[in-house]
């Protein structure tokens, strides 16, 4: 499934997983509580973070640091963001892009793993998988160099964080959820999967950040949901 800029999509089945870690698993922290979440619906997740191509063919011109076209768009805020899935929208009529929930992200980036990366729990597997500090060359990296988990998905660990839909809140809901859609407010939006400058405890697939609504980051990017 591929659009008119060049992205591709894979679908992500519906179903119910336990979201977040366990206390005294590796890296864990307070605001990943396990609870369990059922999504109700199959989504197309974009299969890679959004391009610098794909940027430029919607946006006309390239605000990254490290410019290469095969690489994530990056230095960007939330809102400009926003302006490109709204533009995006407007390109293609009668399809809606928009950025996944927090929980649709780790959903797919957990590919139907409970463990600490989609791949198992060994840090020296890591390498394969994901672009972090120490093997980032100190920047992003073209996507889908690394293997993909399970759904057909590239780069869920590391390169750029993900932002999501959802406002960042340090805690969780208590118990099961059904389609949540985060808080009503929070502290900066939430994102997700840590980034070429993280440590590997950074880029585990409970992990969450909160960015701020105008902080431009070369290490902040997003991938998109086609309905």
């Amino acid at each position: 499934m591929t659009n008119s800029v060049g992205m591709n999509f894979a679908p992500v089945p519906a179903g119910t997983y336990t979201m977040g870690s366990w206390v005294g698993q590796w890296g864990h922290l307070s605001d990943e509580t396990q609870h369990v979440v059922e999504i109700t619906k199959t989504y197309h997740l974009q299969t890679t973070e959004v391009t610098q191509a794909q940027w430029l063919a919607v946006m006309g011109s390239n605000p990254s640091i490290f410019v290469d076209p095969d690489r994530p768009v990056e230095n960007i805020t939330s809102f400009q963001i926003q302006d490109f899935i709204t533009a995006l929208n407007a390109m293609e009529p009668g399809t809606i892009y928009r950025l996944p929930t927090e929980s649709e992200w780790e959903m797919a980036c957990r590919g139907g793993t409970p463990t600490v990366w989609h791949f198992g729990n060994v840090l020296a597997d890591l390498p394969a998988h994901a672009w972090y500090s120490a093997n980032s060359g100190g920047g992003t990296q073209p996507v889908a160099g690394k293997t993909p988990n399970q759904f057909g998905l590239y780069d869920m660990h590391g390169n750029v964080w993900e932002l999501c839909s959802d406002y960042y809140y340090p805690t969780y809901p208590v118990g099961p959820v059904v389609d949540p859609v985060g808080p009503v407010f929070g502290l900066g939006f939430c994102a997700r999967g840590g980034s070429w400058a993280n440590a590997p405890s950074n880029t585990r697939s409970a992990r969450r950040s909160s960015i701020g609504g105008w902080t431009a980051s070369a290490a902040l990017g997003f991938r998109l949901v086609k309905t």
